[in-house]
């Protein structure tokens, strides 16, 4: 019996000690530690740290993955409240093959309908230059939101070498899970272009120098991304000749 007692002491205490080995994340309104005041004071560590809890459930159904995550918290609390170093090494984390995310990133987008910020995880699956599979998951507390895209169907027929304007029917849209092309995340990148705050462009390049390349701007409305405007340069001229598309 004293035995047994000991036994559910030892167990208890680990529960304690190691909440987030089993759990979503922490409730940061009970953190005590420097580490857990200092994860809860930064959102982006807290989006990585609520991240780690999602991917967490899904994947530790092994002793040996547990064992695992039990070093890695006594790593992470080594930290104490450096900020850095808790990104570091959550980053460090999350790429690890249990977690099964490959190229990814986590980063906050505005939503134009509920106008406020968020975080996301980015994933991008490799399938050529410039021809990215992305897919965007809003981190909530207990699970990943899947937002979806709103994509323009393109007649790739309709030369634009005479075009000045391209005015286009957004109903033409088919939805998808996924994007394909360079995304292109608050105005940061590879050209000389117009975006407001908060709007995400998506780049396509096909031939040429801007042959048969298309960009579109959307905007984040609930959890799916609406085509805005845009550019498009279906010349096969071997040079960049991009005119604004408009959706209706």
């Amino acid at each position: 019996m004293r035995n047994l007692a000991r036994w559910l002491s030892t167990l208890l205490l680990y529960f304690v000690l190691v909440p987030n080995a089993f759990a979503a994340s922490f409730d940061c309104s009970k953190a005590l530690t420097s580490t857990e005041k200092a994860i809860c004071g930064d959102p982006y560590v807290e989006a990585l740290d609520e991240l780690m809890g999602i991917l967490w459930l899904q994947s530790s159904d092994n002793h040996s993955a547990k064992l695992d995550q039990k070093s890695w918290l006594a790593l992470r609390d080594e930290c104490l409240s450096d900020v850095s170093c808790l990104k570091n090494i959550y980053l460090d984390r999350l790429n690890d093959d249990l977690f099964e995310l490959d190229n990814f990133r986590v980063t906050k987008l505005f939503n134009f309908q509920t106008k406020n910020e968020k975080f996301y995880l980015v994933r991008d699956a490799f399938g050529g230059a410039y021809n990215m599979e992305m897919y965007v998951s809003r981190i909530s507390p207990s699970k990943l939101e899947n937002i979806s895209w709103k994509l323009p169907e393109f007649d790739e027929q309709e030369k634009t070498c005479d075009l000045s304007l391209l005015i286009s029917d957004a109903r033409e849209v088919s939805d998808a899970e996924s994007a394909h092309g360079w995304l292109d995340l608050l105005d940061q990148g590879y050209a000389d272009r117009f975006v407001t705050y908060g709007e995400v462009s998506v780049f396509r390049k096909w031939v040429g120098h801007g042959d048969m390349s298309d960009e579109v701007v959307y905007r984040l409305f609930g959890n799916q991304f609406i085509p805005v405007r845009g550019r498009l340069d279906n010349c096969a001229d071997q040079k960049q000749r991009h005119i604004p598309i408009y959706f209706e």
